[in-house]
């Protein structure tokens, strides 16, 4: 991989939404070997069919790639077109629960399922956790953080779904918070540019099972496609998550 391909590749996964069509273009050329003339039409043909890709969508998923044939290119929908079939074949009114991941940790909890074991919440509103600990402040949080016994953990957003801005807090001392893959920051930067305005649940580092650490240094996950009928569940399939 050149060098440029190499700091594209980079910059495609951490700032999508700043490449212009033509650095999109150009790199899934670079990377199939086909023409950007080839490449066009061909997200062309999928942009005006059902799945209506667009083009940062077709480069991300590498849709481009010979490794799918047509009838498999056609079958990727768009975030755009997925949300619309969500709300038509769904019940919405179960959203709150499901997309709050302390609400959600609840219910299951309640159901004795499995779950991570959430140990504090970062927030900052009026809202309480009942009896799981809440860290407001750089003194609430270094006290919780520095106590025996509490690290690793991984954090995500409380609300919404993926896994946008986790982070996993590998240490920390009086002065400073240790993140994987980020570079140390004291507390008051760390609430002040990590956390933001978005409230964080904390919870224990899940481990792989050994079979899978050579593919993956991040939880893998098994995502369930669940279909709700009248009478019945069923899971058509399942995807494997192996994150990069």
């Amino acid at each position: 991989m050149s060098k440029a391909t190499e700091d594209f590749e980079t910059q495609l996964n951490t700032d999508k939404n700043k490449m212009t069509a033509a650095q999109l273009l150009v790199h899934a050329s670079r990377k199939s070997g086909k023409s950007v003339g080839k490449i066009t039409r061909d997200w062309w043909r999928l942009r005006r069919g059902k799945g209506k890709l667009s083009l940062l969508e077709y480069v991300t998923w590498q849709v481009y790639d010979d490794r799918f044939s047509q009838e498999e290119k056609e079958r990727f929908v768009s975030t755009a077109v997925h949300w619309p079939l969500t709300s038509d074949s769904c019940d919405r009114t179960w959203d709150a629960a499901t997309e709050d991941k302390f609400l959600a940790d609840t219910i299951l909890r309640a159901h004795d399922l499995p779950v991570p074991e959430t140990v504090a919440v970062i927030d900052r509103t009026i809202r309480i956790f009942g009896d799981t600990p809440k860290l407001a402040t750089p003194d609430e949080l270094r006290a919780f953080l520095t106590k025996d016994g509490n690290l690793p953990l991984f954090g995500k957003a409380l609300r919404g779904i993926g896994s946008f801005g986790v982070i996993h807090i590998s240490g920390a001392d009086e002065t400073h918070i240790h993140l994987k893959s980020m570079d140390s920051v004291t507390y008051e930067d760390f609430l002040k540019t990590v956390i933001g305005d978005t409230s964080y649940v904390l919870q224990r580092v899940v481990q792989n099972h050994s079979m899978i650490d050579d593919f993956c240094c991040a939880t893998a996950t098994v995502r369930l496609v669940t279909l709700v009928r009248e009478n019945d569940v069923r899971f058509p399939f399942a995807a494997f998550s192996i994150p990069g």
